[in-house]
């Protein structure tokens, strides 16, 4: 058992010990033989115990409810290897020693479907990158750098007599726009780039380092 619940334990039990002696639990023994009913208790023993049932009560209760949260608090998730998107999905994956431990749900460029062929098509780009850099300062809730585009991106859009375009990020909310979340919750809006909400950014932000590398699938 954590050490957590077995310190809330010990409140219980000590509470129970301090404030129910003897005499008042045999009144709870009473109580449950006879089924006394709290509107006909007239004895300030017998209401004595009824109170301190429901304190008992309630402390059980906050444990129920607060032994999740923290629980959930003490966990501390480790840095990803790989960075992993699959864009049908709607999917980002965080990846270490080969396990998926974490994911978001992302919105992508306004023309997800293919791979990113030149400067402003709206596309998200495919393929194995790498997070090369952050900037804390973007006009989105922070932002990671994919290094779009590679050497073969660039060698593609130059067959094509295009840009290949860049300035592909991994980032939140435009800034200022947090109240309106639920504006871009579903869709997607970027112009090309993988968008999750601030709060997953934020802790995307410290999960992933400069230098891991990311698979952008379709």
């Amino acid at each position: 058992m954590p050490a957590h619940h077995i310190i809330i334990l010990i409140v219980i039990w000590k509470y129970v010990c301090v404030n129910i002696p003897n005499s008042t639990l045999s009144i709870f023994d009473y109580y449950n033989k006879t089924n006394i009913r709290r509107k006909t208790a007239t004895s300030p023993q017998v209401k004595k115990a009824f109170h301190h049932m429901d304190m008992i009560k309630k402390l059980i209760i906050s444990m129920l409810f607060t032994l999740p949260l923290v629980a959930s608090a003490n966990t501390i998730l480790p840095t990803a290897d790989e960075v992993l998107v699959v864009k049908s999905k709607r999917k980002m994956y965080l990846i270490r020693q080969g396990a998926i431990y974490q994911e978001y749900r992302i919105s992508l460029g306004d023309s997800p479907v293919g791979h990113k062929g030149q400067e402003g098509d709206k596309r998200t780009p495919e393929g194995r990158y790498i997070i090369d850099y952050r900037n804390p300062e973007s006009r989105f809730h922070l932002s990671l750098h994919i290094n779009y585009p590679s050497e073969l991106d660039m060698q593609s859009a130059a067959d094509n007599g295009v840009s290949p375009g860049g300035e592909i990020f991994i980032h939140g909310l435009p800034n200022g726009m947090e109240h309106k979340s639920i504006e871009f919750k579903g869709r997607d809006w970027t112009d090309g780039c993988i968008a999750i909400t601030n709060k997953e950014i934020t802790e995307f932000w410290t999960l992933v380092k400069d230098g891991t590398p990311i698979v952008i699938k379709p």
